[in-house]
């Protein structure tokens, strides 16, 4: 059984009206008698109920349309289709030089019936990397060759957490250097997170050293997105030096979260799958107005950008509809049917007799184009290497019902940020780079203590290595923060992006064990769990015990009860803390709004034998 919340509003019938109509004849024409089939006025009365009738079914008909427009206005807008895409590492060993233009076809014999070809202009060189390295510091430290053999991948953390400056590659050989040529491709693989499809960092840097050891930066095309997404980095080396060595700056941008590299190679091929069509003819100007030309389109991929519509030596252009076009204007809408011509009046109608012809349009298969991993690759008649992972899906043109079911998800997951832990949820998976995020309602920087309503604060503390010191949010991340929650402010209310306070404390604390304890490893063990929990960010993996929460006063019984539940403690017989500097003792360490708690000092000793 269905229902619906939408009343039927075309529930008049198109007899009802007539009758209706010749029912009032004698109320307003009195004169009139013949109420018969044959008479003219009754003609009219079955025009007038006619056109009625057609009125109410369009005032009740919601169709395809009008559930479309529902749907953008949720914020799900139809898509079109979007073309598989792999990357091609070349096989080690020698690899002649080419100079691949972007269409160049690729093919393996393992597939057939889709078609690939090279998405960028790109350059191979025959040199290798030998060796990778990051500047940590003032100094370098080697990585080997195991990245670029897909082995030993290494993490590198946000520079502002406390990662790595750069990373240096020293190349085999120089690179030859040829004018007229398309740039070097460097493939780049990091492990996938969360969120990594919609993250879009800054462009990384690449620079090239000279032989006075001045480093120039070089023209990048930068398709891993600042190392959120595996992918190439195209870059143009310097002719005025030397090409053998260069590094990759991680030191500058916006790249908030720790990534994990895998492999890096030279030479790695991006593919994507589809073809082009000839340029073709596809209709006649009938000299009317508002032609319509049927022209297929659902697998055109971007076709608001790629479709160009030619008469003769003319472009027209595309628009999204022609109300405000004028009459000389050669102006033509895209729809679902095909293309949409103007009328004279809104829009140039297309002479009589005159070709209508588009551009070459590159056409995609879709969902249906993908591949498997680990495909052998022919590129230029070279055997060139293999895809080592499986390529992107692809996606067909969303039909009515693929928007229908992302409307439907969008609704069932939209939820107004009322609660605070939902916030939190919200800005810990936005892929902002945030170690920890903490909320506090009804509250605002200066007003500690007191309560500001129609006020939150957000404290945020970014990724870091948990072994450095920690330190405040770029203002660069506060502001992508804030534009984040700006569409989830409700009305009235302000959030307040706020980095925390730190205050340093000291802990002593005397433990007694048993007689039977390994006393260096309970040392050990009481000391890491009281600097993990007087901490802001996790600093022990898959630690349990949450870090300190801002605000939260620290007090003697806490601390006595962590070191109560160390296996093999008998007692804790004396336990003193204090801010750092001040006196230690048995007083509760009071802590404002932003406040966090550090664990500075820590000194534990352990005794043995049973109680005092």
């Amino acid at each position: 059984m269905t229902s619906s919340f939408v009343p039927e509003l075309d529930d008049t019938e198109f007899a009802t009206l007539v009758e209706d109509g010749r029912g009032l004849i004698p109320q307003y024409a009195s004169d009139w008698t013949d109420h018969n089939m044959n008479d003219p006025g009754i003609t009219l009365i079955d025009l007038i109920a006619y056109l009625v009738d057609q009125q109410i079914y369009r005032v009740g008909f919601v169709g395809e349309s009008l559930r479309g427009a529902f749907t953008r206005l949720m914020g799900v807008a139809p898509r079109g289709p979007k073309a598989a895409e792999l990357l091609v590492w070349p096989t080690p060993g020698s690899l002649p030089i080419l100079d691949l233009e972007a269409g160049t076809r690729a093919h393996t014999p393992d597939i057939t019936e889709a078609e690939f070809t090279v998405s960028n202009h790109v350059r191979t060189v025959a040199v290798q990397i030998a060796g990778v390295s990051l500047v940590i510091g003032a100094r370098e430290k080697p990585l080997g060759d195991g990245l670029t053999e897909g082995r030993d991948p290494v993490t590198l953390m946000p520079h502002v957490g406390g990662g790595p400056r750069a990373l240096i590659l020293d190349f085999s050989d120089a690179i030859q250097q040829l004018a007229g040529v398309g740039p070097v491709s460097l493939g780049i693989e990091v492990q996938e997170r969360a969120g990594a499809e919609d993250a879009d960092w800054d462009a990384i840097t690449i620079e090239q050293e000279d032989p006075g050891g001045f480093w120039h930066p070089l023209v990048v095309k930068d398709g891993t997105k600042g190392l959120a997404r595996t992918g190439v980095i195209l870059f143009e080396p310097s002719p005025l030096s030397e090409a053998k060595r260069f590094r990759l700056r991680l030191d500058r941008g916006f790249r908030p979260a720790p990534v994990t590299v895998t492999r890096l190679d030279l030479n790695v091929l991006p593919l994507r799958e589809g073809r082009y069509d000839a340029e073709a003819v596809i209709g006649e100007g009938n000299g009317l107005p508002d032609q319509r030309i049927d022209f297929f389109h659902d697998d055109i991929v971007d076709r608001e950008r790629s479709l160009k519509v030619f008469t003769r030596a003319d472009a027209w252009t595309l628009v999204g509809d022609l109300e405000r076009s004028g009459p000389q204007d050669r102006h033509v809408r895209l729809t679902p049917e095909g293309l949409a011509f103007g009328n004279g009046l809104n829009g140039q109608v297309v002479p009589l007799g005159a070709q209508v012809r588009v551009d070459p349009l590159r056409r995609t298969q879709g969902h249906a184009g993908a591949v498997a991993k680990g495909l052998s690759w022919v590129v230029a008649g070279q055997t060139y290497g293999s895809n080592i992972a499986a390529s992107s899906l692809g996606r067909n043109r969303d039909s009515f019902g693929d928007l229908a079911r992302r409307a439907r998800q969008v609704a069932k997951r939209r939820r107004a940020v009322l609660g605070s832990d939902l916030l939190q949820e919200r800005l810990m998976g936005a892929g902002l780079g945030l170690a920890r995020v903490q909320v506090s309602p009804r509250r605002r920087p200066g007003l500690e203590g007191a309560e500001a309503p129609g006020s939150r604060t957000v404290i945020i503390l970014p990724t870091r290595d948990p072994s450095q010191p920690p330190g405040p949010a770029t203002e660069e991340m506060r502001d992508r923060v804030e534009a984040y929650l700006a569409p989830m402010r409700l009305l009235g209310e302000r959030f307040y992006i706020s980095h925390p306070l730190y205050v340093p404390v000291e802990v002593d604390v005397d433990l007694v064990v048993e007689a039977d304890a390994d006393r260096l490893a309970i040392l050990a063990q009481a000391e890491t769990a009281i600097r993990a929990r007087l901490w802001d960010v996790p600093r022990v993996a898959g630690q349990q015990e949450a870090p300190w929460q801002a605000g939260r006063d620290v007090t003697i019984g806490e601390i006595e009860g962590m070191m109560a539940e160390i296996a093999q403690v008998v007692q804790v017989p004396g336990c003193r803390i204090a801010r750092a500097g001040a006196a230690l003792g048995r007083d509760v360490i009071v802590l404002k709004d932003r406040e966090i708690a550090l664990a500075q000092s820590v000194v534990v000793r352990v005794i043995e034998g049973g109680a005092l």
